[in-house]
């Protein structure tokens, strides 16, 4: 349930965001879902404490007071919601890895269908409200129906399948990694996704008052990242939860049990 409410409130308040920041602003906030992710997974014991992860931290955290140093397009409404949208990634990613990874956990789930299947329901009945109450007025017959001016349900319909197809892959991807790493370095390696918005709204927007403060605040957080990532390229022994094996996918949490106790050494 938490990972499914977090994962709709990180939608729906970045999307909301949107409509006060530009894209690169928005990019740069939300970086800061990493310190988040990090705080969780130490409170959950994820991790442990280095000394590497307070250098990773300090440099996140100033990178992110860099991006937004003197920032003309600086909302404090749109960067607040996009700091609470940071906060429920950070929340979903660690309670994830969790469930997936940690024996103790009261349901674990060992397959990504597993997940998608448990967090989906909770994510529709968390989202349809705030549809309701932001978009409610702007849902019409015409609007669910025309594109470009022209009735075309099955444009519509496909731009939606194909939407919704690219949604579940990227999250199954998304848990495919998390089960062989951690949600830090699932973290991290959405560095790529941030560089392509940045072109995006750079190329197709205009989107380019970033300047050269703003630009070393996101090179200090890259570094970060980039250290964490060598960090865990080096020291793969010291991680608390190793891989575990992908169990088919099973609705049934007895069965799941079973299949762990079959795993266990004689």
């Amino acid at each position: 349930m938490p990972v499914g409410i977090c994962a709709s409130l990180d939608i729906g308040l970045s999307n909301w965001a949107l409509e006060y920041v530009t894209i690169s602003l928005y990019t740069m906030a939300k970086s800061s879902s990493i310190l988040f992710i990090v705080g969780f997974s130490l409170l959950l014991r994820l991790e442990r404490w280095k000394p590497i992860l307070g250098a990773t931290a300090a440099l996140i955290s100033s990178g992110l007071f860099l991006f937004t140093w003197k920032s003309t397009q600086l909302d404090l409404l749109g960067l607040l919601l996009i700091e609470l949208a940071a906060l429920c990634t950070g929340i979903r990613w660690a309670v994830s890895q969790y469930i997936m990874q940690r024996e103790e956990s009261p349901t674990p789930l060992r397959h990504p269908l597993d997940m998608v299947a448990h967090v989906q329901p909770w994510m529709i009945l968390a989202i349809l409200p705030m549809i309701l109450i932001f978009e409610g007025s702007e849902i019409t017959f015409q609007s669910i129906t025309h594109y470009n001016g022209a009735f075309q349900p099955f444009v519509i319909f496909s731009l939606l399948v194909t939407g919704g197809l690219i949604a579940f892959l990227m999250e199954m991807s998304e848990y495919l990694l998390l089960m062989a790493t951690s949600g830090i370095t699932l973290n991290i390696l959405g560095i790529i996704k941030e560089v392509i918005s940045l072109l995006l709204a750079h190329l197709l927007h205009g989107d380019n008052y970033v300047s050269g403060v703003n630009l070393v605040g996101l090179l200090l957080v890259f570094i970060g990242m980039s250290l964490h990532g060598f960090s865990r390229h080096k020291a793969p022994a010291h991680s608390l939860t190793p891989p575990p094996r992908i169990i088919s996918p099973s609705t049934d949490f007895a069965d799941d049990r079973k299949f762990l106790l079959l795993d266990e050494p004689s």
